[in-house]
This record gives structure tokens, sequence and C-alpha cells, in this order.
């Protein structure tokens, strides 16, 4: 569906569905649909080096959906934990992502999702700038932020309260 400029309502106007849905439901469609998730609490790991779901950074998707996304992960952590991470998709998605920190700028993931890819950070307190594109196949699921220390520490590594997820369906 194309973008209709939206009318102008005049007061005592009878709306019909053929005033509303051209202006209403087609300018929605056409701006596609579009998830916004905060993380609500921060999330500490200690001790623990194996990658697990974030508690909140994840978007559904369904089959056949392309999808861009950009997050924000501000995290701490010390030298020695550190910090790893990846992104899971659905069964046969496809697509690529990047990341970028104040310090250094990597293009991760390569051109295609992993399940054995996770990338280290040694930085401490840093946020990650990420983004990327997800093909979905014909399994829908989610795109799930995954995280953990890169080695064990008594130290508390942690993905932060107000990291954030923007994703929106471009097909």
């Amino acid at each position: 569906m194309a973008w209709t400029t939206p009318r102008t309502w005049v007061d005592g106007e009878l709306v019909t569905a053929a005033i509303v849905n051209p202006h209403i439901r087609d300018n929605f469609n056409a701006i596609g649909a579009h998830q916004r998730i905060r993380k609500t609490a921060t999330e500490s790991l200690t001790s623990n080096t194996t990658l697990q779901d974030d508690d909140h950074l994840l978007f559904a998707v369904g089959a056949n959906e392309v999808w861009a996304w950009q997050a924000v992960a501000s995290v701490t952590c010390d030298a020695t934990g550190g910090f790893k991470f990846t992104f899971t998709v659905p069964a046969a998605a496809t697509g690529h992502w990047n990341y970028r920190t104040p310090a250094a700028v990597g293009s991760s993931g390569g051109p295609a999702f992993a399940a054995t890819t996770n990338h280290t950070v040694t930085l401490t307190s840093q946020p990650h700038d990420l983004s990327g594109l997800v093909v979905v196949g014909a399994t829908p699921g989610n795109v799930t932020f995954q995280w953990a220390q890169q080695a064990s520490s008594g130290t508390a590594t942690q993905v932060l309260i107000d990291s954030f997820l923007i994703a929106h369906r471009i097909a």
C-alpha cells in the first residue's frame, strides 16, 4: 500500500469506512510494523560464560518477513570477565548484523547469522550500538540478543536498564 496524505476532518462529517480506511488503516500498513523494546531492569551475570537470552531485548518476526533493527546495549563489566554477545534468529532465517562501541568499530556476524558466532569486548562500561537485517524463512519466531561473560569473573557483567531495541518490518 502506498501512503495517502491524511485528510482534514470537519465537524459534523459522517465518517465511513471508505473515508477512514485509506487515511488510517492503509497508512499504518504503508508504514509497516515496528517494535520498540526498552530494557526495564538491569540484568546481571556473575561467574557465567554461557550465552543466555536477554530478558527484554528480543522481538517477534513472522514467516517470510524482512526486518531491519537497531539496538543500544549499555554494558558494565570488568576487564577479567569481559562481555560476549550474539543474536539468535528463527530456523532458516538469513541476514547480517554489525556493532560499534566508542573505542572500536567492528563488522560482526559476518554475512550471515550463525549460532556459534559470538563477539568479545574487553572494554568496560561501554554502550554497544548494534544494527542488522534479518530475512525470515518459513519459520516464525524471535530475534533475540544473547550475552554472557567472556571469562568467568566474580564481578558481575551487566546489561543496564534503558538499553533498547527498535525494529521495523520492511517487507
